[in-house]
């Protein structure tokens, strides 16, 4: 930092002082400093730039630093005005305060004013620049002195801090908090001009599984591909954001409830095509969830809690379509909040059981294997059943614990049967779509079974369609880790998916259980006919079926005949407890 002397030092000689860190240099000079070679060198190797001018800010004399940063010549600086450097100034230079700290009464130190400016080049180009100046007076000629250092590098750095801070390295796109801070700005406009606006959630059904199936790499293109088909499909108004790993928000000002409606369906025609990426073409549908203001919302906050009910209600009626906003949702929603609090407390406190389904030999009438049912007496509501609460124990990660537990159960139950003397029933177990992406799944199990010294051969473990469907590749290995094991697999609710003859060879499960919904009108033609091409293939591929929900004789002696190796349903016995499963296999075993 270059410092210049004040008034009531100036004698026959003026007196310059130069400080450096932890250091302070001095010399002292006559009258017509600039004459003064050792002193024009030092000024002219400063790192800062170095301008001279008289009281009217005429320019004297200049150092090479300013002249580079400017691209101007000393000649060509020399003689004007320093006001015509400076765009717009942001200080009136002339009014600047100065002030002494008495640090040392030898060489005070002279505190000048400094300011931010924007320094205008030859071409025009402006320049971000920080300015000081100090009053020079050297006998009867007053001046001033002007030290000036390039912000550039510094203004580059605060606009990519800025940029991270506020936008989403991957996309572009603002980020959460400043797609925040414009919906704020947004909802005060549309206060003002008495305005609707629409704030819209988008989240992508099931992307998970991309990443786990492709990797991150491909999933980012993904990503990237469908902010850019999402942007696309918007009215230039817009304010899109990415808000966090798959889920994009978007504000729309001005606008009616049919223009939201509008918008909702073009989103959802942005997801019918594939998207794209490494030679792959990956399918990805999005959830919408839609809030307007002020009939949903007047702060920014309670707008985004209720487009957030509105999405989750999008997802739970089959993904891929939007919703607006109800306030009989929000009803819903708190329910569903104290619901889920319910389950933490109800496997707390053991209110969860296990009940168990057998199922039959459709040849010889034998009990050979049982299914795992889990049931919740509520201390209040009383018996709630599973529909009720496993769709919120999934959306909320509750299912791992449940699933944990009942696989747990389970498996101690059917060793006991075993101790007991009750033969070798295979138990079937679910597991949820949560518990199958689990790393270590497979040898988890290993270890339960392990443990309990129990046969490999008697767990079967059931998935949907739609959880294999998931993630196919991954699912694929994991299958593979059951089968060396020596471990059951079921494809559970077949034929309810929408590519099971596609991937079922592929697969090559052990049982294939048809689902209740085709079981129910197997009288019906059509259906008949659908349950006999699942058992023919399945037999054809060494398969076993079982036929679930089996009410009446007459659906019995239908696939009886048709060839079903299994069955399972009320009309041999319902799901009944540990002690009521026990009793009827004694009773099998009487038989």
């Amino acid at each position: 930092m270059l410092l210049l002397p004040n008034s009531r030092y100036s004698s026959r000689n003026s007196r310059i002082v130069i400080y450096e860190p932890l250091k302070r240099n001095c010399m002292t000079f006559p009258s017509g400093f600039a004459q003064i070679p050792q002193m024009v060198a030092i000024m002219e190797n400063l790192v800062e730039g170095v301008i001279l001018t008289d009281a009217k800010g005429f320019i004297l004399w200049t150092n090479f630093t300013v002249q580079q940063l400017l691209d101007f010549s000393s000649s060509e600086l020399s003689g004007r005005n320093i006001r015509s450097l400076f765009a717009t100034p942001t200080m009136d230079f002339w009014d600047m305060q100065f002030s002494y700290e008495d640090e040392d009464p030898e060489f005070p130190s002279l505190q000048t004013g400094t300011c931010e400016i924007r320094g205008i080049g030859r071409t025009g180009s402006l320049v971000p620049l920080s300015l000081k100046m100090a009053q020079l007076e050297q006998g009867t000629e007053p001046g001033l002195m002007f030290v000036v250092q390039d912000l550039s590098e510094k203004k580059k750095a605060e606009e990519t801090i800025k940029h991270l801070a506020y936008y989403d390295s991957l996309t572009g796109l603002p980020n959460r908090e400043l797609f925040c801070d414009r919906l704020i700005q947004a909802l005060a406009h549309s206060q003002r001009h008495r305005e609707l606006l629409a704030l819209m959630l988008v989240d992508l059904d099931g992307f998970r599984s991309v990443n786990d199936t492709y990797g991150e790499e491909m999933s980012n293109r993904v990503l990237t591909q469908v902010s850019h088909r999402i942007s696309n499909t918007l009215p230039e108004d817009n304010s899109l954001a990415r808000l966090n790993g798959d889920r994009f928000g978007l504000i729309v000002p001005q606008i009616q409830k049919a223009d939201a409606m509008h918008i909702g369906q073009q989103l959802l025609a942005a997801f019918t095509k594939p998207f794209p990426c490494m030679d792959k073409e990956i399918m990805v549908t999005g959830s919408i969830g839609i809030a307007l203001y002020p009939h949903d919302g007047v702060t920014a906050p309670s707008l985004i809690k209720n487009a957030e009910i509105a999405m989750s209600q999008a997802k739970r009626s089959g993904k891929n379509t939007y919703f607006f906003f109800d306030p009989r949702m929000e009803e819903k929603a708190s329910s569903r909040m104290e619901l889920a609090g319910s389950i933490r407390r109800g496997l707390k406190q053991n209110e969860f059981e296990v009940f168990y389904q057998p199922q039959i030999d459709f040849q010889n009438g034998r009990l050979t294997s049982t299914e795992a049912l889990i049931r919740w007496r509520h201390p209040q509501l009383g018996w709630v059943p599973p529909s009720t609460f496993i769709p919120l124990a999934e959306e909320t990660g509750l299912i791992l614990d449940i699933g944990e537990w009942v696989l747990s159960q389970a498996c101690s139950q059917n060793k006991k049967w075993q101790t007991m003397g009750l033969g070798n029933p295979r138990i079937a177990v679910n597991l949820s779509a949560c518990q199958f992406q689990q790393e270590g799944l497979a040898q988890n199990i290993s270890l339960l079974l392990h443990n309990l010294e129990m046969k490999s051969n008697t767990l079967e473990v059931e998935l949907t369609e739609s959880t294999f469907l998931e993630n196919p590749d991954k699912g694929m290995k994991i299958i593979d880790e059951f089968r060396n094991m020596g471990v059951t697999v079921s494809i559970d609710d077949f034929g309810t998916g929408y590519s099971s003859l596609s991937y079922i060879k592929t697969i090559t499960p052990g049982v294939l259980k048809i689902d209740q919904s085709f079981i129910n009108e197997v009288i019906n033609p059509t259906n008949r006919a659908i349950v006999q091409a699942i058992v023919t293939m399945a037999k054809s591929l060494n398969i076993e079926t079982i036929a679930e929900g089996v009410e009446t004789q007459e659906q019995f002696d239908i696939l009886r005949d048709m060839g079903c190796d299994k069955y399972q349903g009320y009309y041999y016995s319902p799901p009944v407890p540990a002690d009521g499963m026990t009793q009827i296999m004694m009773q099998d075993m009487k038989n």
